[in-house]
């Protein structure tokens, strides 16, 4: 049995939200490419690329928001919410209760729900809202839950919009018992358990050749504007330039960067598991490029 948590008017501040944001990059991409290149363009350029880590955080509360439900069988009740699954076996619930605790609200960078957060309540224990209305609209399911040291409880505030009708599904369920025995805790999706994502020397390798990559494109920019009309780009034997071309062209070289940060993250992400120390490699020589790159770059517009 499904039951879809009550409704919110948060949700459609968030979608209004991700709307705004979309429009603001696309504001700043307008009047991006109608500037000649100089700092501010580069500037306009970060605006632009931070808007999406924005864009897509909002999205990811705001869809958790909208598809959050609570799923009752005769094993568990199932929370639902983006691509997450909270697993609650029925067995594993000690007592319910109607009415949530007003202090567990989430901070302001967990907007636009604050009811989607967790927290802890003194002389009751740990609270994992999993909600869309204040406190007094919520129903609570408590369980305990061991580990190496102690046990302690666990609730799960929900807010379904019929919450009698949930409160008497699970009591109806329990009665029966369990066809069979379920794990409560969560589930995520796989690649969201990749052990790439808790390497920090892997992550700060590809971190900094972005951070060199983008110090290329940002120094080219600000230096663009003082540069000549033609600018000589290969040098003879000799040492004499035999080749001279646009500013524009000297481009090449962070966009090549760029280019091997796309494909030996993406190889090297692919290789991680079965191989890490050729993923590592691969990850080194991208960081290489961008040594290379900004070298030559310095020497032709020196």
């Amino acid at each position: 049995m499904s039951f879809k948590s009550a409704s919110t008017p948060e949700a459609w501040r968030g979608v209004l939200a991700c709307a705004g944001v979309m429009l603001l990059a696309a504001l700043l991409l307008r009047r991006l490419v109608s500037l000649p290149i100089s700092g501010w363009v580069f500037a306009l350029g970060l605006l632009v690329l931070a808007c999406l880590p924005v864009l897509i955080y909002l999205g990811y509360r705001t869809w958790s928001t909208l598809s959050l439900e609570y799923w009752v069988d005769r094993d568990a009740v199932t929370i639902a919410w983006g691509p997450l699954r909270e697993v609650i076996p029925l067995g594993a619930i000690q007592h319910m209760q109607r009415g949530g605790f007003a202090n567990v609200r989430g901070r302001w960078w967990e907007w636009p729900n604050p009811f989607l957060t967790r927290g802890d309540v003194s002389g009751v224990g740990h609270i994992v809202s999993l909600a869309t209305r204040p406190a007094p609209e919520q129903v609570v399911l408590f369980t305990e839950q061991h580990d190496r040291e102690r046990t302690h409880t666990v609730g799960y505030a929900l807010s379904p919009s019929a919450p009698a009708a949930l409160i008497e599904a699970i009591q109806a369920r329990y009665e029966l018992g369990p066809n069979r025995l379920r794990r409560l805790g969560r589930k995520v999706p796989a690649v969201w358990q990749w052990d790439i994502w808790r390497d920090r020397i892997g992550l700060g390798m590809v971190g900094i050749t972005l951070l060199l990559n983008l110090a290329l494109f940002g120094y080219l920019c600000m230096r663009f504007p003082s540069l000549p009309a033609a600018l000589p780009l290969h040098f003879d034997a000799a040492g004499q330039p035999d080749r001279l071309g646009a500013p524009a062209s000297l481009f090449v070289l962070p966009v090549i960067g760029l280019a091997t940060l796309i494909l030996n993250g993406v190889w090297g992400s692919l290789l991680y598991s079965r191989q890490r120390p050729g993923a590592y490699l691969l990850w080194a020589g991208a960081l290489l490029v961008q040594f290379l790159a900004g070298f030559a770059l310095l020497n032709l517009i020196g």
